[in-house]
């Protein structure tokens, strides 16, 4: 009996010393990520807007236009990637509004169908009828969807039986439910409870990362539901998902791009990335606005200090004086600009980034930026201030 227990308290000091293990894994797997995100997201802009002017283009023969429509449907797809990399971090909150789950599980199915038909895997969905709209993101949901489809279909390869994937919704208690099952070989009894343990795999070396049931767990716990696993008696492993209705909040409707500018402006662009700041100043240039873009922060404060602008787009890294300090530098000598300002950045996963944003209480236009999202975000800035030209402090 002793020896039993002793043996017991290794186990549990075993877990616990894998816990620290993997916390200290995800914290510097974080910090990966806040670097990565900001080095992808700046070429990723310059893509996406270029794209977005040549589909834009009318000059353009129809061919051209289509397929620069294609890069910027892939720009957007690396985009979300970036941004769930980021959710595994457990860092970006939800983006919530009211979403219709049997649309979003509709959605991951049409995306995944063509894989599951090329394994095999026949779709047996199960959608209950009249559910309630629930406070979520639909993007981050999907992700899951589509992580457990993934595991189904690569449980389902390796059974050599007639595959069977079930996916059904049903109202429970005070939200929704989401069930997705398979008739696979299930999941080995001592690996129940590490599934969502981050990097833990039973595929072979190169086939996964032990990452994607992490990051299911991690999006359905920050909308405040829950998620388990169990095995179905003589089939496979069935995944339950409860997600609660929630308080809902209303996105903003999409303004139509390429619509009339509240009204001309002068804006200064602070961007290091020369060819991020040339995009910058075209799409701006385009939508009737006077636009100068300076590389530094230095070259910032120095064009702050001779002029007034009416839009002041910040971005947060600069390679001298940091966006944070210029920032300091508008509150003490131009105070009056500070309300004109929008940051910009690829890196909201670091802390430090997050509380300044959130102390400046100023808008953020997150990377990659679209073409639209930037006319938007300057014509609300102009809104707000209709009525003021920027010459009036010169």
């Amino acid at each position: 009996r002793l020896y039993a227990e002793l043996q017991a308290r290794l186990r549990e000091l075993q877990q616990t010393q894998d816990q620290l293990i993997q916390a200290d894994k995800l914290k510097a797997l974080g910090t990966l990520l806040s670097g990565v995100a900001h080095e992808l997201n700046n070429p990723l802009s310059t893509i996406l807007m270029s794209a977005q002017l040549l589909r834009t283009n009318e000059v353009l023969p129809g061919a051209v236009r289509e397929r620069a429509g294609a890069i910027e449907s892939e720009c957007h797809r690396a985009s979300r990637i970036i941004r769930e990399l980021l959710a595994f971090a457990r860092r970006r909150a939800p983006e919530r509004r009211r979403v219709d789950v049997n649309e979003v599980v509709r959605d991951a199915l049409q995306l995944h169908g063509p894989d599951l038909a090329l394994k095999r895997v026949r779709v047996v969905s199960e959608l209950g009828a009249a559910l309630p709209k629930i406070s979520a993101d639909p993007y981050q949901l999907q992700q899951v969807l589509l992580n457990l489809f993934t595991n189904a279909a690569h449980a389902l390869g390796a059974s050599g039986r007639d595959g069977v994937l079930s996916v059904r919704t049903a109202e429970s208690g005070h939200g929704v439910a989401i069930v997705v099952e398979d008739n696979g070989p299930g999941i080995p009894t001592e690996h129940l409870r590490r599934v969502f343990d981050p990097f833990f795999t039973t595929k072979p070396v190169g086939e996964g990362t032990g990452l994607g049931l992490s990051l299911c767990i991690g999006i359905i716990e920050a909308h405040d539901g829950r998620m388990t696993v169990e095995n179905i008696p003589a089939s496979g492993a069935r995944f339950t998902i409860q997600l609660p209705i929630g308080q809902h909040v209303e996105a903003a409707e999409d303004a139509p791009a390429g619509g009339s500018p509240a009204r001309a402006a002068d804006i200064l662009v602070i961007e290091d990335e020369a060819a991020l700041r040339a995009v910058f100043v075209e799409v701006l240039t385009l939508h009737g606005h006077r636009t100068v873009a300076v590389a530094t922060g230095r070259a910032a404060i120095e064009s702050l200090a001779r002029e007034t602008y009416d839009v002041v787009i910040l971005d947060l890294r600069l390679p001298d004086v940091d966006g944070k300090a210029v920032w300091e530098w508008i509150t003490r000598h131009r105070p009056v600009l500070a309300d004109r300002v929008v940051f910009m950045t690829g890196d909201t996963l670091s802390p430090g980034s997050h509380r300044f944003l959130e102390a400046a209480g100023r808008p953020i236009l997150p990377k990659p930026v679209a073409m639209e999202e930037l006319n938007r975000m300057v014509d609300t800035v102009l809104e707000s201030h209709a009525g003021e030209i920027a010459g009036f402090l010169r």
